[in-house]
């Protein structure tokens, strides 16, 4: 896993038990690195929202394509649904991504958000944060690959 200076994400979570609706909004991302040998003009990016059961793929959405800015401001929601009976074995795979027109894109960045970390020290995960609120809780993360 390579941890560093790959950017930030601010996402905000909520899950409506009554409507089995798990709700991930990503908000903005911040210093953002390109691939190299891409200027900042020219870059195109999205985030890809991956719905996890296990180990298991359920579904995948993506945000609208931002371009020209290493500080991309996205403020999309992607919903899923997600019986209550689950919750506990799903998580979700945040890829901050550079499109490319003539190959393949690249994912610059990462992010996993669970169950099976309720707490970062002596404080309470972005997971456990949802969970614990019937409100949408936001939060930066550090991107990793």
């Amino acid at each position: 896993m390579i941890t560093g200076n790959l950017g930030r994400l601010l996402i905000s979570l909520a899950y409506l038990p009554s409507l089995e609706r798990l709700s991930c909004v990503i908000l903005r991302a911040k210093d953002v690195k390109c691939e190299k040998g891409t200027n900042v003009s020219s870059l195109e990016t999205y985030v890809k929202v991956t719905l996890m059961c296990g180990v298991d793929k359920v579904k995948s959405r993506k945000t609208a394509i931002i371009r020209g800015t290493d500080n991309p401001v996205y403020t999309e929601s992607l919903c899923f649904v997600v019986p209550m009976s689950y919750i506990d074995e799903t998580s979700l795979v945040i890829q901050l991504t550079q499109h490319a027109q003539l190959k393949k894109d690249k994912i610059l960045g990462q992010v996993i958000l669970g169950p099976y970390i309720y707490t970062q020290g002596s404080a309470i995960s972005h997971w456990g944060k949802m969970l614990a609120r019937r409100e949408a809780a936001k939060q930066w993360h550090n991107l990793y690959l």
